[in-house]
């Protein structure tokens, strides 16, 4: 599977209007790779929980890559990762907010606004990303400029500007130099399920309280990767009634998109909704989870989210394999 700097370069020939976020152009990416869409995107979401030490960067003269000094890989205290956002000169990062298997991230931001003009991408420790182990300012795969460095002697981190962002090396440098890893909030979704089929654990979360879109999904996948996805949507205006559907059975009665797999709609507050996709399941299956899902959580209110890790049965849990 690509990794998301990589979808996110190739779709720009798809890219939706400038108004639109890293979440609408990841939803363009995930159609060319996916049979099933149901119309929204499910970016890898995220939150990472390892407390380990501060990188410091030592800078070549020769504006070469920057080197850190030796320091052990930090014990990971379970399988979620969470870093907590902070600012470098006239950008910040945020904190952690989309989790893939391998890697949590997060936006970039002028300071003090919400206009993303890039992303930072942080490796778990021992996983070398596509873009391989060398360091410093370089050109990726698909010629974009971005930085690599290492924020332990095992751990990689990426950031990547976006197009026309006007993030300079010294701006990428200035971000890389102040990146402190851990400290960062759980990760929380908005529901929890009381029943997963065997095999299917955790593989991408999202979790963005008070957007528009991408609120709250989470993507479970089989040894097959074959995936079962909990997507938050929304119908401006319309409630939506509960239903469940077969495979093949015709068009929601809620966005009119065809039903490709057996899924399940659950109302949630106001015009929401949350859609299981069943992902080759029998409607038997989908069913039973939709009957063992319980969504009485507030959107706009993520405090009282369940932790990611808690809202799943322990066999489901994030995998690392």
């Amino acid at each position: 599977m690509k990794p998301l700097s990589e979808l996110l370069l190739e779709v720009k020939a798809d890219a939706p209007p400038p108004r639109y976020g890293v979440e609408q152009v990841v939803a363009a990416g995930r159609r060319r790779r996916r049979r099933r869409n149901t119309g929204w995107a499910i970016v890898a979401a995220a939150a990472l929980a390892a407390v380990i030490g501060v990188p410091q960067f030592i800078t070549r003269a020769d504006g070469g890559p920057p080197v850190l000094p030796a320091v052990p890989t930090p014990e990971v205290s379970g399988p979620v990762f969470a870093f907590r956002g902070y600012s470098a000169g006239a950008y910040e990062a945020g904190d952690a907010s989309w989790l893939y298997r391998d890697y949590s991230g997060a936006h970039v931001y002028r300071a003090g606004t919400q206009e993303s003009v890039g992303r930072l991408e942080v490796y778990r420790p021992g996983v070398v990303p596509d873009e391989g182990p060398e360091l410093g300012y370089q050109q990726n795969r698909l010629k974009r400029n971005i930085m690599v460095w290492k924020y332990t002697d095992d751990a990689y981190a990426i950031l990547t500007p976006d197009e026309g962002s006007g993030l300079t090396e010294a701006d990428l440098r200035a971000l890389a130099d102040r990146f402190n890893p851990g400290g960062g909030r759980a990760i929380r979704i908005a529901y929890r399920v009381g029943y997963m089929p065997v095999g299917y654990r955790i593989f991408e979360v999202i979790s963005q309280p008070g957007a528009e879109v991408n609120v709250s999904n989470v993507t479970l996948r089989n040894p097959a990767g074959v995936d079962l996805a909990f997507r938050v949507g929304m119908r401006p205006g319309q409630a939506v009634q509960p239903e469940c559907r077969e495979n093949g059975s015709g068009m929601t009665t809620y966005n009119e998109i065809p039903v490709e797999d057996a899924l399940c709609v659950l109302p949630l507050a106001g015009d929401r909704f949350l859609q299981i996709d069943g992902g080759g399941l029998p409607l038997s299956e989908v069913r039973r989870i939709f009957e063992s899902t319980v969504a009485d959580r507030d959107l706009a209110d993520e405090a009282k989210w369940y932790p990611v890790d808690e809202a799943f049965p322990t066999s489901a849990r994030l995998g690392t394999g």
